[in-house]
């Protein structure tokens, strides 16, 4: 979906949901937001750094470090442990083996999930492979966390799961942009905004009392 005329600014330090329909454009920002898709036109800056002419290889230290995606989809290798999969960030980094698994150890530790740092994907509930997705994520210490429809998968219990953990992120510090589709989730997030036909809506807004840039 293309989009058309986005103009977004988003505080260090906020929880951001983008609603909208089913082909509105949700994903679409949340690739460019996350420098896994590049924009034709505009500009786009991440902590006041213009990301557009970056290279590849920029692009992919930034996405390793400053930003962190989740999925709906979880995006697990299957026939990898959890351990693994959740290592797969540190890896691409000069970090020793047994550094890389002290800080595997406390993601999952953080998530709920270390009893299960042996099993393989299969062997995990949708809520299970969310919180360890949520693990490889946090690993490289991302300053925001960008999460497309990532109770989209989950039943009610564990979707209210993934969302505490969420809360509890950004009342650390982590700056959180979520894309959903349901109203309820979204209501979590202090600032709720509305992306359809390609064209973002600015004007919504609910819930805290922060401030907004």
């Amino acid at each position: 979906m293309a989009l058309c005329d986005v103009s977004l600014c988003v505080s260090e330090g906020e929880f951001v949901a983008i609603v909208g329909p089913s082909g509105g454009g949700k994903s679409t920002l949340l690739s460019i937001l996350g420098c896994l898709d590049t924009p034709d036109q505009g500009r786009y800056f991440v902590f006041d750094e213009e990301v557009n002419w970056k290279s590849s290889k920029q692009l992919s230290r930034l996405r390793g470090g400053v930003l962190a995606t989740i999925f709906q989809g979880f995006e697990l290798v299957p026939h990898w442990t959890v351990s693994e999969n959740v290592e797969l960030g540190l890896r691409m980094r000069s970090i020793p083996k047994r550094k890389r698994m002290e800080i595997v150890i406390a993601m999952l530790r953080k998530v709920g999930m270390l009893h299960n740092i042996h099993k393989y994907p299969n062997e995990l509930s949708g809520g299970e492979q969310q919180r360890v997705a949520i693990a490889r994520a946090l690993c490289t210490a991302p300053k925001v966390l960008l999460a497309d429809e990532p109770t989209g998968n989950l039943d009610p219990e564990n979707a209210k799961e993934v969302l505490g953990i969420f809360r509890s992120l950004h009342e650390q510090g982590t700056t959180i942009v979520m894309v959903t589709h349901d109203m309820e989730i979204a209501g979590q997030a202090q600032r709720v905004l509305r992306i359809q036909g390609g064209r973002l809506d600015n004007s919504i807004v609910t819930g805290g009392s922060h401030d907004h840039a």
